[in-house]
């Protein structure tokens, strides 16, 4: 993967914090921080970018070289 190109990523949703039937969610916000397919594989640092300079997270390098 060249330094240009960027894969999906999806977010963490509400079943991860919630997933007992008939309960209201926690009001709550998670952030990943590291990341892994499988067991078995590396871990990888997870960044969230956002036109907010102040909202943006991750390693430094990581989101400039994304944005």
């Amino acid at each position: 993967m060249s330094t240009a190109e960027c894969r999906d990523s999806y977010g963490i949703g509400t079943f991860l914090t919630c997933d007992v039937e008939n309960a209201n969610s926690m009001n709550i916000v998670v952030k990943l921080t590291q990341c892994r397919i499988t067991e078995n594989r590396e871990w990888h640092d997870c960044v969230k970018l956002s036109n907010d300079k102040g909202k943006t997270l991750g390693n430094p390098e990581k989101c400039d070289c994304l944005k």
